[in-house]
């Protein structure tokens, strides 16, 4: 991430110190997570805490690097803005 020009941090795990990656969520301090899972129970089990905060809190999480860096990149550089319709939106213009 760093290498393409993007501010991160790494942070505790969670229960080595403060601010662990659960409190930096729940306190809304970040912005977005990546989360790469391998290894034991206990960091299984912390992975889970740390998708489910996320997820509740409305944080996009990344279970995987590449994902990570293909997303921030598009959003990083993207100089089109997005254009959301709501559902029904397409399927009108599918049947036109």
């Amino acid at each position: 991430m760093r290498d393409i020009g993007i501010d991160v941090q790494t942070v505790n795990r969670i229960g080595t110190g403060y601010p662990d990656m659960l409190d930096l969520i729940l306190n809304d301090t970040i912005t977005a997570v990546i989360n790469t899972v391998t290894g034991e129970k206990k960091i299984l089990e912390d992975s889970f805490k740390i998708r489910r905060a996320a997820a509740e809190k409305r944080i996009p999480c990344f279970t995987s690097i590449d994902t990570a860096i293909i997303a921030t990149k598009n959003i990083t550089f993207q100089t089109i803005p997005y254009k959301i319709l709501p559902q029904h939106k397409y399927y009108e213009q599918k049947h036109l």
